[in-house]
């Protein structure tokens, strides 16, 4: 067996295992110890054959992330760190959209209602506080956040008080947060 066929046979042991993205799957194959002129002719094969594209991993991981609670920008940025182009993810937030009826808003709205029952009352500062990072960890824009929890709140701004967005979550797959940072620091 060539070196093109074993790093396709190599590729597809590993979609039949979890659907990839093409340059996941690149570097998956690289790490094997497969050339670049073998990967490449492998990943050429199995993008022809249908086996490989990354919009229907964008979908996929956008209604599994939805079925979790989880909001647009952690999404994005996971597809991101696969290597996913925006133009792609872009896609298929407008399929997921359209096809499947994912709507980010009614997401945010779901996790509030599970978080936060009580819609009747305000609730108290520290409660809003959590639930608030909670979202905004859960990938939900702090626009979109502060306005949910509104009519939740006696004093509006208490949300400013919790920790901005920067804070609480990162925008870079690799790089820890603050809070994982001074908790590592700690130890």
């Amino acid at each position: 067996m060539d070196g093109e066929d074993a790093a396709f046979e190599a590729a597809v042991k590993l979609l039949a295992r979890r659907a990839s993205s093409e340059s996941a799957l690149r570097e998956k194959l690289r790490g094997k110890g497969h050339s670049d002129e073998d990967v490449q002719g492998a990943v050429e094969r199995l993008a022809s054959a249908g086996y490989l594209d990354d919009r229907r991993v964008a979908v996929e991981s956008i209604l599994n992330h939805s079925r979790r609670g989880h909001g647009p920008h952690r999404v994005d940025r996971e597809l991101r760190a696969l290597g996913v182009a925006d133009e792609i993810i872009a896609q298929a937030w407008r399929e997921a959209e359209d096809d499947y009826g994912i709507d980010p808003s009614q997401i945010l709205r779901d996790q509030l209602r599970r978080r936060l029952p009580d819609r009747a009352s305000s609730c108290d500062q520290a409660a809003i506080r959590r639930v608030y990072n909670a979202l905004l960890r859960a990938g939900f824009d702090e626009a979109d956040v502060r306005s949910a929890l509104a009519p939740h709140m006696h004093d509006p701004d208490v949300a400013a008080d919790a920790a901005p967005a920067d804070e609480a979550t990162t925008d870079h797959p690799g790089q820890r947060s603050k809070e994982t940072r001074t908790n590592d620091d700690r130890q």
